[in-house]
């Protein structure tokens, strides 16, 4: 971890799985529950496209 900032590479099918599992803020404005949800995607975009996507918490096309 560098900054505050984890960089993690992993098949696309498996992201939503992942995100949800971590309990990870995927909204753009981080607006879940900080109580719920203590880590927060940086770059949004890096979803677009990922069909498992939509299992990640707050997540909007």
């Amino acid at each position: 971890m560098e900054d505050g900032k984890l960089d993690i590479k992993g098949r696309a099918a498996l992201v939503g799985h992942f995100l949800s599992r971590w309990q990870v803020d995927c909204s753009t404005d981080h607006v879940l529950d900080c109580n719920e949800y203590h880590l927060a995607l940086h770059e949004n975009a890096a979803l677009y496209g990922v069909e498992s996507a939509m299992l990640a918490p707050g997540y909007r096309k």
